[in-house]
């Protein structure tokens, strides 16, 4: 996410659980920045606005990448 976090998803279904690489370890993601990121969310909007869920300039700031690049950068 914006270049410089790095999450994950495991599981399926109700047995989803979402991750957050940081420190050198993988930490559960209580505070759902990868569940807000993929439903748009944006807390800074009203709350009946438009652009509150669903909001394309958070959704743009998270990207799948590939097994490999994110052993690239859990190294770094």
């Amino acid at each position: 996410m914006w270049g410089k976090q790095l999450g994950k998803r495991e599981g399926i279904g109700r047995e989803q659980k979402d991750y957050l690489f940081e420190n050198g370890e993988w930490k559960p993601d209580v505070m759902n920045v990868i569940m807000d990121h993929l439903a748009g969310y944006d807390p800074s909007e009203p709350i009946c606005s438009t652009e509150r869920f669903g909001n394309k300039g958070i959704l743009d700031d998270i990207e799948e990448i590939t097994e490999e690049d994110a052993k690239e950068l859990m190294d770094r």
